[in-house]
């Protein structure tokens, strides 16, 4: 594959480059021929190295070799004598001689098969780039086909750039360079990682020099981000549910691949900074592959668009099988669910009593046994929760605008449980009879290395219900009566939300199930030692069964935590915030958060982080306005006692807006950063709109 050959290949699939010509070491040595050639060309040329190892699949040794650019009439022939000079043999080898672009910009594109492709790229000559004279600007490409350059004359469905931006012209030439990427993919079929492509655009035309196979895997990038992760796992997951969440990383995107088989694999979860986070990227292009915009997925993630495509009817009509099909699925959905449930639970069951006497005879087998169980019902339970919620979110989005969803006063089971939780603390149901309906859960309950309810020692529980703000009438334990049109109206709806947390909530038993299990599974294997299953990636706790004695625990990559909410990040580690793309923060202009359930309120901050509850205590303020970066279910023992509530991170359908919206609790979610409210801080919050204004004391 090397650099002429590559040009050929591009002549032959109507890709624009320069006008080129291949000249041989022994063509070199006639004059007469030599000549002959150079008044072919205009000048200036540029004279490229083509060496035959120069670019291998294997290994590339790019920049080894000599290229001139802008050579003139007079320089030519020396500067042929030099490429050749570079080669260490260059006897039957050839040089490129192209005419020299005089580009307004140019760059690399890295194309990965399975990741994202990033251009970066500079004013003028690409060597800038290259040679790092210049720090490019960096874009992330969305993979378009044929089809939409067409469209692209008709309907701008694409503006990764400003109408202001000076850039803003480059949008149709690197659609051009999307779509010729995706040629020359189809093309290599054999290139196993992606393509390293050099460009240049010229007179707003996109040319391109060169696409050798790209030999770093270590640096195929995705696009991370926190999601709703932030929301359900504590600032540090444990070891043990950050390997069992990365272990099921693949068979969490089969859900998109079972609906469309066309989808290339990709990793739903990636592991970076010892934290599982959601592949942003993935989801992305399988929405771009889908022709449905790109902001479909990061509204419901709550992460930044850094694709910018709008809807493509183009497209989204070729994929009509694919939205049939899950249509049918959520139509029937419910029933799925419930029969899922019923199946999986029993089998579970079954299996966990047959496994009891396994830790006693072979406990790493054990262990392996009930960690599979444990993945598979995790995928279950996501795959289930992705459908119900997608079931649900066009519904929901217009109900909610009309206001009516709001008005809707059916009970999920997570209000119970928080009315539950408010009658234990006025008194109204004792400690034991709260365990035995709800003491499976607990704070950040979708780990299953977190502790529950149960658990609590009595100091714990002091700590708990130490708090005794005031509970408001419209959380009382007595029936919400509602509207009976607006029931009617929202039934549909409001069934698919009460499904989907009466899955949670019984998901969640069966955690604690697996909890307990791991726990008395490991003390019954080794009993002489105080070992916490939730320290350990299950892989290395199989290890420590098999082999006790001889066991060193991991020093384990450090945990970040979810500081950053959206990333790059390659293989080998690297991470690049999101503002190293040019075109970040166009989204981020947003002036107020997401109304969850209305209601005016005027009150003083209590700015909290995270969900830990040994560690909060309730101000002393009159009127607390709770404000989170994320909202957790853990977080139901304060909804209570507080006058509204604000989250940064969230969505009108997550778990703690459900709760808050069913409880009448004055809320917002999706909060701007740009908006930063600090402890003790006089604010009104209006719930209906989003608003929040920083008042006087």
């Amino acid at each position: 594959m090397s650099k002429l050959s590559q040009l050929h290949d591009f002549v032959k699939l109507n890709i624009p480059t320069p006008y080129f010509k291949g000249v041989s070491y022994e063509e070199a040595q006639d004059y007469k021929k030599l000549f002959q050639i150079k008044n072919n060309f205009k000048f200036p040329v540029v004279v490229r190295s083509t060496y035959s190892q120069e670019d291998g699949e294997a290994s590339s040794f790019a920049g080894h070799y000599a290229t001139v650019l802008n050579v003139g009439y007079n320089q030519f022939e020396h500067s042929v004598r030099d490429v050749f000079a570079s080669y260490p043999k260059p006897e039957n080898q050839q040089v490129i001689i192209q005419e020299m672009l005089q580009p307004s910009h140019s760059g690399v594109l890295f194309a990965f098969k399975n990741g994202v492709w990033k251009i970066e790229f500079s004013e003028g000559l690409g060597e800038n780039v290259v040679s790092g004279k210049k720090n490019p600007f960096v874009l992330l490409l969305p993979k378009f086909n044929k089809m939409d350059k067409w469209v692209a004359s008709y309907y701008n469905f694409w503006k990764p750039f400003e109408k202001e931006n000076p850039m803003a012209f480059l949008h149709g030439p690197f659609l051009s360079l999307s779509i010729y990427t995706q040629t020359l993919l189809q093309y290599f079929k054999h290139v196993e990682a992606g393509l390293d492509i050099e460009f240049a655009v010229e007179n707003g035309k996109m040319y391109l020099l060169q696409a050798r196979p790209i030999t770093t895997k270590e640096e195929k990038e995705e696009v991370l981000t926190s999601a709703n992760h932030k929301e359900i796992l504590p600032p540090k997951p444990s070891r043990a549910m950050t390997s069992l969440i990365t272990s099921a990383r693949k068979d969490l995107f089969a859900y998109y691949q079972n609906l469309d088989p066309s989808l290339p694999s990709r990793n739903f979860i990636e592991n970076a900074q010892g934290m599982p986070w959601i592949n942003l990227s993935a989801l992305l292009d399988t929405m771009v592959s889908w022709g449905l915009p790109s902001s479909l997925v990061c509204k419901a993630v709550g992460a930044e668009d850094v694709y910018k495509v709008a809807l493509r009817p183009h497209i989204a009509i070729s994929k009509i099988n694919v939205f049939f099909g899950l249509l049918k699925e959520q139509l029937l959905v419910k029933k799925q669910v419930e029969r899922w449930k019923a199946a999986t639970f029993a089998e579970l069951n079954r299996k966990r009593a047959d496994r009891a006497a396994l830790w006693s005879q072979r406990p790493e087998a054990a262990l392996n046994e009930c960690v599979e169980d444990l993945k598979n019902l995790y995928t279950g339970l996501v795959s289930h929760m992705q459908q119900l919620t997608g079931a649900m979110s066009a519904p929901v989005a217009i109900l909610h605008r009309l206001g009516l969803l709001q008005k809707s006063k059916v009970e999920s089971k997570s209000t119970e449980y928080l009315k539950a939780f408010n009658a234990l603390a006025n008194g109204s149901m004792d400690k034991q009879e709260f365990l035995e309906l709800y003491g499976f859960r607990g704070f950040y309950e979708s780990d299953v290395g977190q502790l529950r309810f149960y658990e609590y020692t009595e100091q714990e529980w002091n700590k708990l219900l130490s708090n005794k703000g005031e509970i408001p009438e419209n959380l009382s334990t007595q029936k919400s009566k509602g509207n009976f049109f607006v029931k009617l109206l929202t039934k549909p709806v409001t069934e698919l939300i009460h499904s989907r947390e009466a899955l949670r909530h019984d998901a969640m038993q069966q955690f604690w199930y697996f909890r307990k299990e791991l726990k008395d599974g490991i003390q019954k294997a080794l009993p002489n030692r105080d070992i916490r299953f939730e320290d350990y990636h299950f892989e290395d706790l199989a290890e420590l069964l098999k082999n006790p004695t001889d066991f060193k625990k991991p020093e384990y990559e450090p945990q970040a935590g979810w500081a950053s909410d959206t990333f790059l990040h390659n293989e080998s580690g690297r991470v690049l915030p999101l503002n190293v793309l040019v075109n970040a923060g166009n989204s981020l202009d947003a002036k107020q958060g997401i109304g969850i359930y209305p209601g005016v309120i005027k009150g003083q901050v209590w700015r909290v982080a995270a969900a830990d509850f040994s560690q909060l205590q309730l101000p002393s303020y009159e009127h607390i306005i709770l404000v989170a970066d994320s909202l957790d279910p853990g977080w139901i023992p304060f909804f209570g006692k507080v006058s509204g509530v604000i989250s940064y991170v969230g969505g009108i359908l997550s778990h703690a807006s459900i709760i808050l919206r069913e409880s009448s609790i004055p809320s917002i979610t999706q909060l701007p950063k740009t908006i930063e409210l600090s402890e003790g801080m006089w604010i009104e919050m209006n719930g209906q709109t989003g608003e929040v204004k920083k008042i006087e004391a």
